[in-house]
């Protein structure tokens, strides 16, 4: 005997067959903090320094090292 109800309550789904059959759906899984680590070999790092600096060549700074440099 098979029972029908219009109101949802506490029940189970199952669904035979393949994934194909279920439907495009998706599942997540909450795994709480964690991190990934990925060895990437050997390998360098190039820098260049300009002679000109940066933000450090402002008037003021200009200024402020000239007298540290009296002091």
């Amino acid at each position: 005997a098979s029972v029908n109800t219009s109101a949802a309550g506490a029940h189970t789904h199952s669904v035979s067959g393949t994934a194909a059959s279920a439907g495009a759906h998706a599942h997540t899984v909450g795994i709480g903090a964690h991190t990934h680590s990925v060895a990437i070999g050997s390998h360098g790092h190039t820098i260049t320094v300009n002679a000109a600096g940066n933000a450090e060549n402002t008037v003021k700074n200009i200024a402020f090292n000239y007298i540290v440099r009296l002091a």
